[in-house]
């Protein structure tokens, strides 16, 4: 069960192209919002990608299904030529904050639904974050209006608002609204009520808080580093050839850091990595950076996983963390290695991390043109690669 609830969200994730590190943005809402004026019609103008919206004219219909419950229903015109229509329920769990509702549209299961701004008459800007802890979070975002067009200078406006309030915006699409008519008209006038703390729904942190929690801390080994990695892409990860017949006693020793794909446990100069086989065949890494002004270490452990490709090693730094790929593509032993590390997040995202290591701090350019063309063939993309600071390093370290 939590395999599969973390699955869904990764999902959503992917289709909804939403998918973010890092705590949700926390915009302004709009102030004494009243819900009375806000029932009726809205039709999409635009929107973050989501994946349960498949159709064209996209819009929403709000009308009073009982005291403090707001009905909600969304409709969407598929291509087959139906109207495909989904029924909800929307509420305010806080009075404080009217503008802030809870919708759910499946018992126990409800969803942010925050009004950041609304003239009532024409248009409503509408935003939809769900948290996970603070690791990451998948957004949703729509500009509604009360016609089926928006003037250019207000959409532009309104779409400059929610990007001023933190919210990514690279993603927004706007809506088909040509060729609606075949969707049913026929929503109920807007009607006066005052909005009440509801039990209609269910709180969705009661309910899944505890599975995505126990998710979170089952899988935390493998998030801690997407949140330090700068190498996110979506799919499983590349499988380049390795370094055939590779000797571990001839890759042994001392490696400088050239270039690198930017990782935040790497943020100093005059990077580089000792590598010794300890008695019990284990093999000692030691990593040392200049940073601040300071030498800092880093002292880890390294494996052959399997003999029959000795040039996949796993590395490992804490007793209390898996090892991670440390793949050797290419290396002459003498003067330069290209290594990578991929981490594969149940085939639907994957983060990576890429070196060029030299014998000496310094590579010919010709050397470091031949280990990123090793990366292109193995189709890793390597584009934001960058070289490691290796001058005045001698009397540092």
């Amino acid at each position: 069960m939590k395999v599969f609830l973390m699955l869904a969200a990764l999902t959503v994730a992917v289709n909804g192209q939403t998918f973010h590190f890092g705590s949700c943005p926390t915009p302004p809402v709009q102030q004494d919002f009243d819900a009375g004026k806000y029932l009726g019609r809205w039709y999409e103008i635009a929107k973050l990608p989501a994946a349960f919206e498949k159709g064209k004219c996209p819009q929403a219909n709000y009308s009073i299904l009982q005291e403090g419950v707001i009905k909600v229903v969304n409709s969407e015109l598929l291509q087959d030529g139906k109207v495909d229509s989904t029924e909800g329920q929307a509420i305010v769990k806080n009075p404080d904050q009217p503008a802030i509702l809870a919708v759910s549209f499946f018992d126990g299961v409800d969803a942010p639904y925050w009004v950041i701004s609304t003239d009532y008459a024409s248009y409503s800007v509408v935003y939809s974050c769900t948290d996970y802890y603070g690791l990451f979070n998948v957004d949703f975002a729509w500009i509604l209006a009360r016609s089926r067009s928006l003037p250019t200078n207000v959409f532009y406006q309104l779409r400059g608002d929610l990007e001023s309030y933190g919210v990514s915006i690279s993603k927004m699409t706007l809506s088909d609204q040509n060729g609606c008519d075949a969707i049913v008209k026929g929503v109920p006038e807007c009607n006066t009520f005052s909005v009440k703390p509801g039990t209609a729904t269910k709180d969705f942190t009661q309910n899944l808080g505890v599975e995505i929690m126990a998710i979170i801390i089952l899988l935390l080994p493998l998030v801690l580093p997407l949140i330090d990695a700068q190498t996110l892409h979506w799919g499983p990860c590349p499988t380049p050839m390795v370094q055939p017949n590779f000797d571990l006693n001839r890759y042994i020793g001392k490696w400088y850091e050239i270039e690198k794909l930017p990782a935040r446990f790497e943020r100093g100069t005059c990077i580089e990595a000792n590598y010794a086989v300890r008695p019990d065949h284990t093999i000692q890494v030691l990593n040392v950076q200049t940073y601040k002004g300071k030498v800092r270490t880093a002292e880890g452990t390294a494996v052959i996983q399997d003999n029959r490709e000795a040039a996949k090693l796993g590395v490992s730094f804490s007793y209390f963390t898996p090892y991670s790929p440390y793949w050797i593509l290419s290396t002459d032993y003498t003067s330069v290695a290209v290594i990578y590390s991929c981490t594969d997040i149940m085939r639907v995202f994957h983060i990576d991390y890429a070196w060029i290591l030299g014998r000496s701090r310094i590579l010919p350019a010709e050397t470091v043109f031949h280990a990123k063309e090793l990366f292109f063939r193995g189709k890793i993309d390597i584009s934001g690669m960058k070289a490691t600071e290796q001058r005045g390093c001698d009397s540092l370290i």
